[in-house]
Order: C-alpha cells, then structure tokens, then sequence
C-alpha cells in the first residue's frame, strides 16, 4: 500500500506592490498554523519517505516550520515545476516516485491540490465532505492507495481519504481535548 500526504501551503500575506507571487511570506498565522500541522504529522505519519515541495516561498517556509516538529523528517525536494503546476503534473510526479518509497508529501498549492483530490474519486466519508468546500490553507490530505506502485495510482475505488485536517478542524479538536481533560 502506497500513502500520500497532501498538503497545501499555510496562509500568506498579500503580495506587496511590485513583489512576485512566487515569493509571498507566510503571515505569522500561517507560521503558527504550519508547525501545528507538522506536530500533527509528528503524531500521524511517524515515517514519510520523501517530501516534494512547490519551489514558492510559502510552501517552503511552510514545510520547514513543520519539519521543525518532526523527530525524523523526510527527504525533501523543493521543485519549481510544482509550483501552479495542475493536478494532473502532481499527479504524474506521483506517479513517478521510485518503488522503494511507501509513503510521501507533496507541498504545493490550490486549486491543484482540491482538484486531484477530488478527481482521484477517494472514498472517505466525513473526511471527503470536509473537503466538499475546498482545501483550505494548511489544509492536509492523507490518501491511501490500495497498490504497491506508484505507477498505477488513479482515479479508481481504491484510493481511501483515510483523513483531512485543517487549522479549523484541529483547533475544534483542541479545545474538545481541553474540555473533556476538564471534566475529569
């Protein structure tokens, strides 16, 4: 079974006059929100062999701040053809990962990363519909594919939204921690 993490970069700031789009920074709330996601991989997904990363600033400054969370951080490839690239290219880097690799992120950015997520017909229940209104910023995508190649990963019953995460959806899950470790 192969494994697939998608995650979009965390919120920037707006691009200031003159300034490429290529090279906005994360806002201090996408900081934050990137190295909680990171602790949540750390929890997650002890074990990621390898990390592709859109060449943009905010999916890089994105991913090192959730690396900083991680005890053992994967490979990581910054690639400037991921950057606004389609669902289909993220898909056929993918598609491309060498068979020895179980388990990868890729890093990139929206509309492309809501697309193939849809368009891989995942089934996943309450994960799917939590996707039903888009990939939110440091939105994050755990699919699993029900194959032993990269090769063959498409659109297909075999592809399982095991979860789908969001700085809204762990910080609701927080703070219904937090009060159930009140109550006891």
């Amino acid at each position: 079974m192969k494994t697939l993490f998608l995650f979009r970069h965390a919120k920037t700031a707006w691009a200031k006059p003159g300034q490429d789009d290529h090279e906005r920074p994360l806002k201090r709330r996408g900081q934050k929100d990137a190295r909680d996601l990171g602790r949540y991989l750390e929890a997650r997904a002890p074990k990621l062999d390898v990390a592709l990363c859109s060449s943009a600033r905010r999916a890089v400054d994105s991913w090192q701040l959730a690396v900083t969370e991680m005890s053992l951080p994967p490979h990581t490839y910054i690639e400037k053809g991921l950057y606004l690239c389609g669902p289909e290219t993220l898909l056929r880097r993918a598609q491309d990962l060498p068979e020895e690799v179980n388990s990868a992120i890729i890093i990139a950015h929206n509309p492309d990363l809501h697309i193939l997520t849809m368009d891989l017909g995942a089934r996943g229940g309450e994960n799917l519909a939590a996707l039903a209104h888009g990939f939110p910023t440091a939105g994050l995508a755990r699919l699993e594919f029900a194959t032993d190649s990269w090769s063959e990963i498409s659109g297909s019953n075999d592809i399982l939204l095991v979860d789908f995460v969001s700085p809204r959806i762990l910080a609701n899950h927080d703070a219904m921690a937090g009060g159930l470790e009140a109550e006891k």
